[in-house]
C-alpha cells in the first residue's frame, strides 16, 4: 500500500473516532502541501506560519498562489497540475496522469479502492443513522 492511500485510511480513522487533534490535523495538512506541491507547499506554510509576526514571506505567497496546485499520480508518482488529473471512478480519491497510468495501477489499487468505497458506505450510514427521525403520523 503506497504512503498516499496509508494517509487515506488514516483520515478516515480519524474522522470515525472523532477526528485527529488540532495539532495533528495541521501536521497532515502541512505534510499534505509540502509532498504533493513542493514549493508551492513550502512558501503556503511557511507564509501561514510567518504572517502573525512579519509579511517576509508576502511577495513570496503571491507567487506562490500563481502556481498551479500539483497532484500525484498513484501510478507512475510523478506530480502533475491537479486540473489534468484524472480520478478513480470508484473511489474518487487515487489520482492518475493518464488512462494508461489508471490501468497499470488498477491490480495494486483494486483492494485499495473497495476498502475506501466501502468505507465511504459505512460512514454515510453511520451518518444517516444519528440523524433525527420524524415521527410517523398515527392519523391517516
Amino acid at each position: 500500500m503506497k504512503a498516499v492511500e496509508i494517509k487515506h485510511f488514516v483520515e478516515i480513522d480519524a474522522f470515525h473516532s472523532g477526528g485527529p487533534a488540532p495539532e495533528e490535523n495541521k501536521l497532515d495538512r502541512y505534510s499534505r502541501a509540502i509532498w504533493t506541491n513542493k514549493d508551492r507547499g513550502v512558501i503556503n506554510c511557511l507564509s501561514r506560519e510567518t504572517k502573525s509576526f512579519c509579511n517576509c514571506m508576502g511577495e513570496k505567497k503571491t507567487e506562490a498562489d500563481g502556481m498551479p496546485k500539483l497532484e500525484t499520480c498513484m501510478g507512475c508518482i510523478h506530480s502533475f497540475p491537479r486540473s489534468g488529473m484524472k480520478k478513480c471512478g470508484g473511489c474518487n480519491f487515487a489520482m492518475y496522469c493518464n488512462d494508461d497510468c489508471q490501468i497499470k495501477d488498477w491490480p495494486k489499487h483494486r483492494k485499495d479502492c473497495k476498502e475506501i468505497q466501502q468505507a465511504f458506505l459505512d460512514e454515510l450510514e453511520e451518518k444517516q443513522r444519528a440523524l433525527p427521525r420524524e415521527p410517523k403520523d398515527s392519523h391517516k
